[in-house]
């Protein structure tokens, strides 16, 4: 077996001239690190390409540059970028995100000491999100990725994305475009629940930009569309054992989506009895929900206000 290290960062772009450029750098700064940087262009329309060639001739032996013959999408074109990786870890970067400093190297020192090539890992570190509007930044901490409860936190949004995994992964499950632009809940969990071992390193990796992205220009709707649809593959299938109280959460995030399609009080009641049901004191009070159900019965009565439409 090859025991050497070799990351492969794939980064999935569309449309993003205007900051592909920090994404590279953020990389190629610290290209000892890297086996090679794997960048999936999704038939972008701007000058996004013209950049990835220019990095691409200024690194050749680092840089691998494809554009997909059409559009596939966030999930198809980041599937599409890891079945041409060939390095024995992978990471994935969108192309308005950025590698922090030192974070590479951090990561494959770890990764080396944690001796997991031949198993399916997750190595999850914190994220930092940066907002484009007067929102404060801070880092998200995801050291509770670990814990035996992990899916439990997961579903409550407590643990964000791993950063670097095993390409063996892929053989046990897929990222998929099934449930529209919110996928990204259920494969989170998914390669949770497939994962041999979860490693988790006190550093931060990434710096995730919110508001900048492709997904920000979608409709309110199509975020609820694709929510209704995880949790009701969730509650019909439960392929991941899910426990009573974390299904009675999905059935109140269901309930609540429910709620703003039909304008009604009458799902938002039933929502707060699932949540009422679905509280797991062994998981910490801290972990509770309750400033969560508080700040969504202040968004819905908004909502009720400005006349119950969804857009």
């Amino acid at each position: 077996m090859n025991n050497t290290i070799e990351i492969s960062v794939v980064v999935i772009t569309y449309n993003q001239q205007d900051c592909i450029t920090k994404a590279l750098d953020s990389l190629t700064c610290q290209k000892e690190w890297i086996h090679e940087i794997v960048i999936s262009d999704d038939c972008s329309k701007d000058n996004t390409w013209q950049v990835v060639c220019d990095y691409a001739e200024r690194f050749p032996n680092l840089v691998k540059p494809y554009r997909n013959g059409t559009n596939l999408g966030i999930y198809g074109n980041m599937l599409a970028g890891y079945r041409r990786a060939t390095g024995n870890v992978l990471a994935t970067l969108s192309g308005d995100d950025e590698f922090l400093p030192d974070c590479l190297e951090k990561a494959y020192n770890y990764i080396k000491d944690q001796d997991v090539l031949d198993k399916v890992f997750h190595l999850y570190m914190d994220r930092r999100r940066h907002f484009a509007d007067n929102r404060p930044n801070y880092t998200f901490k995801n050291n509770l990725a670990i814990s035996p409860r992990r899916l439990s936190y997961a579903l409550r949004g407590y643990i964000s994305e791993p950063t670097f995994f095993s390409p063996k992964l892929l053989e046990r499950c897929i990222p998929s475009g099934e449930f529209g632009i919110g996928s990204d809940k259920y494969w989170s969990y998914q390669r949770m629940y497939h994962s041999d071992i979860i490693l988790y390193l006190n550093s931060t990796s990434i710096k995730y930009n919110a508001g900048v992205g492709v997904s920000v220009r979608e409709s309110k709707k199509k975020f609820k569309d694709s929510e209704l649809l995880v949790y009701n593959k969730i509650l019909s299938e439960n392929e991941m054992h899910f426990g009573t109280k974390d299904l009675y959460y999905i059935r109140y995030r269901r309930l609540l989506v429910q709620a703003y399609y039909n304008a009604s009080w009458c799902y938002f009641f039933s929502a707060t009895k699932a949540w009422i049901k679905s509280i797991d004191i062994s998981l910490g009070i801290k972990y509770v929900n309750g400033i969560e159900h508080m700040k969504n019965m202040f968004r819905y009565m908004i909502f009720m206000k400005n006349g119950g439409k969804l857009e």
